[in-house]
């Protein structure tokens, strides 16, 4: 494959996956602001973490390294080499990896916590790992202080409750919707 085609299908599958996180803010945004889980400050900043969300992966030695990975034909050593040096690049720079987040100590930190839940729900439904599941298997591993792991349980509880799956399932159409307009604006299309 080409880089030119290897690029345009990372950048697609960036392009998803950050629409993905967005999905998720919208189907549990509402929930959290209603239980008081968030002040108006706290919602401003995760819309805008959600927005920019992932960003450094545009930086080129992300890009290159996980391009290649995942959607490259070389399978050596030094591509494997390459994308675990940008995946830490990467955790280190955004706080919505735990990685990052265990050692963080700002006001803000529960954005950070709801910036992850939305990641891990998108990265759930690429994967077929649901959030609850992917956590109760994760969890162990999962270094935060215990009141970050409590907040973002506390969260995960309400998901649970309200059975926001049913919800977050109801997107799959907007989900599917969008890559095919996306399909379409890349190839030129018209719906």
């Amino acid at each position: 494959m080409n880089k030119g085609t290897r690029d345009l299908k990372y950048f697609m599958h960036y392009i998803k996956h950050t629409h993905y996180v967005t999905l998720a803010w919208k189907a549990i945004c509402t929930e959290l602001w209603d239980r008081g889980m968030l002040n108006e400050e706290e919602f401003k900043k995760i819309t805008n973490l959600i927005i920019w969300h992932d960003q450094s992966k545009m930086d080129k030695d992300e890009w290159e390294a996980y391009a290649e990975k995942f959607y490259g034909d070389k399978k050596t050593s030094e591509v494997k080499a390459a994308f675990e040096i940008a995946k830490n690049s990467h955790k280190s720079k955004n706080l919505h990896h735990f990685e990052s987040l265990k050692d963080y100590e700002g006001n803000d930190w529960k954005c950070y916590i709801v910036e992850l839940v939305c990641d891990y729900i998108a990265m759930g439904w690429e994967f077929d790992n649901y959030i609850l599941e992917y956590y109760e298997s994760e969890k162990e591993n999962i270094e935060l202080p215990k009141e970050y792991k409590e907040y973002l349980e506390s969260i995960l509880n309400i998901l649970r409750e309200k059975e926001l799956f049913e919800t977050i399932e109801s997107h799959l159409d907007e989900k599917k919707e969008a890559e095919l307009d996306f399909l379409n604006i890349t190839l030129g299309q018209k719906k």
